[in-house]
């Protein structure tokens, strides 16, 4: 059972609908989620797989074609089957763990699976799998509209921001912060690689606290994820705005985030100019 995520009960709370400019009141730093706050994934961007007649947005056509170096006897409909068993597994241990498994990992125990190469070297060739994935899936990731315009008006108001994402690749989160101009705007970043957990542990949290020297009640943190960011950041004593980008409405246990918003530009009507 993993400690840190919402047992099932009662909520009392419902986050404010919209941001008011009082929402920065004593704030002294702000923290920002990656994927579906500040970037996504345009899935049209993905290598398209065949398979068993459909067509499938993924990456693992790379992962696939990296692997063949490996064993040119392999066929993709035993690779495609074992990767997926794999990769469920593996996303399921973490959820259930409440732990952040690296993501060469993952391909290391696909390698396994399938028998493939020395297992002295699996550790070498997963790491290499993974960047091979992690290359294919960044040309897919692309900026959220505003993302850059928020980050600048934090960045002027004086506020430090602080990266805190969920991927078990941290290479990959460091390159695309990089390549879309993000990085002067972040005093620190928190992967969860890096630290072995995955939000909402209060680990992340707490770290990202720590580099900039502010209290939990003095931050604010923005992300999409109900669970990870919205619930994982109140419950570590953060101020939380939740981007409902579906408009889906918050339905976990308390605590509530403080706020709800459908857009990240929502930010810019509320921070102090």
């Amino acid at each position: 059972m993993n400690e840190s995520t919402p047992d099932a009960g009662s909520r009392q709370g419902e986050p404010e609908s919209g941001l008011p400019r009082s929402a920065f009141e004593g704030i002294r730093a702000v923290f920002f989620d990656l994927f579906d706050t500040l970037v996504e994934v345009d899935p049209n961007r993905l290598p398209i797989a065949h398979f068993h007649g459909m067509e499938i947005a993924t990456t693992a056509p790379a992962v696939f074609e990296a692997m063949r170096e490996l064993d040119r006897s392999l066929e993709f409909e035993t690779f495609f089957v074992e990767y997926s068993h794999v990769s469920e597994a593996f996303w399921d241990e973490k959820k259930e763990r409440g732990v952040e498994l690296p993501g060469a990992l993952r391909m290391e125990r696909v390698l396994e699976q399938l028998g493939i190469g020395r297992a002295a070297h699996r550790k070498r060739d997963g790491f290499r799998l993974a960047e091979c994935h992690m290359h294919s899936f960044q040309r897919a990731v692309v900026p959220i509209e505003g993302a850059r315009e928020v980050l600048e008006r934090v960045a002027a108001a004086g506020l430090p921001c602080v990266l805190i994402s969920n991927l078990d690749f941290a290479p990959a989160a460091h390159s695309i912060v990089d390549r879309f101009g993000f990085a002067p705007y972040f005093a620190h970043r928190v992967i969860s690689e890096e630290v072995g957990l995955r939000k909402p542990h209060p680990k992340l949290f707490e770290s990202a606290l720590e580099a900039v020297g502010v209290e939990a009640a003095a931050a604010l943190h923005v992300g999409d994820d109900a669970e990870a960011d919205a619930w994982g950041a109140t419950q570590a004593g953060l101020r939380s705005v939740w981007i409902d980008r579906k408009n889906v409405g918050y339905s976990l246990p308390d605590p509530a985030p403080a706020y709800r918003i459908g857009a990240l530009t929502e930010l810019l009507d509320a921070l102090p100019e």
